[in-house]
């Protein structure tokens, strides 16, 4: 048994099938949620699933954990969880009381509707090594189980994350800009839509004809995520 509890492979569990190491920690998977250097899985999540190419997600129970380890993500300013989460897609009305916390100290909290960035100080510690954060449901909507798939029989799935990377938040800052109006533009050229630009922002009269009422922007193009190392 002491031979089998530290040459593990994987675990079965009724949430599904996840690779771990040979102690039983998670494993980060090809086009996982997050880059299993600076950002590890802990306890708390489904299996990995994908809405497409690129689009990978993962439910998150009541109680999900992530590691995060600053010196491996190069990190030497204020450090912040850059999240991409998403309350229940299947209804319209869903939303999550969020918390997160390190041991005893919360670090955030808000409500989730529908899918948003949220970014979350960890702040200074005097700890050394990977950095345990715990992200908790305080209270989600009442008929929450009732609005899953109807063949979906998996417990605790409270929200999806896309993304959970770390960051300095001056570099997020730095990174800012305003995205130029110019960039719009017609997505049915066969339509008489008119794009103008105002004090406002942005005006469109859009078409009189059915799905000629479009408008898109881009293209954009998301960086590559990946663990830098310094040589």
């Amino acid at each position: 048994m002491a031979y089998c509890a530290s040459h593990q492979l994987r675990v079965h569990t009724r949430w599904g099938s996840s690779p771990v190491d040979s102690e039983g920690r998670h494993v980060r998977m090809t086009e996982d949620i997050v880059d299993g250097c600076g950002v590890q899985l802990g306890e708390g999540w489904h299996v990995r699933e994908s809405a497409g190419v690129g689009r990978v997600f993962r439910w998150a129970s009541n109680v999900a954990t992530l590691l995060v380890d600053l010196e491996a993500a190069g990190i030497v300013g204020e450090p912040i969880v850059d999240l991409e989460i998403e309350s229940n897609p299947y209804d319209q009305l869903s939303w999550v009381d969020f918390t997160a916390w390190e041991g005893d100290r919360l670090l955030a909290r808000t409500r989730v509707t529908g899918r948003m960035r949220l970014r979350v100080p960890l702040g200074a510690s005097t700890q050394t090594g990977p950095r345990r954060i715990e992200m908790r449901v305080a209270e989600a909507h009442p008929e929450w189980r009732r609005q899953l798939p109807v063949f979906e029989r998996r417990e605790a799935m409270f929200y999806r994350v896309y993304s959970a990377t770390l960051a300095e938040a001056s570099s997020l800052d730095r990174d800012a800009f305003d995205y130029p109006l110019d960039r719009w533009s017609n997505a049915f050229p066969g339509s008489a839509l008119t794009l103008r630009r105002v004090a406002e922002g942005l005006e469109v009269i859009s078409d009189r004809r059915k799905f000629s009422y479009c408008v898109r922007y881009g293209p954009l193009r998301a960086r590559r995520r990946a663990c830098t190392a310094s040589i």
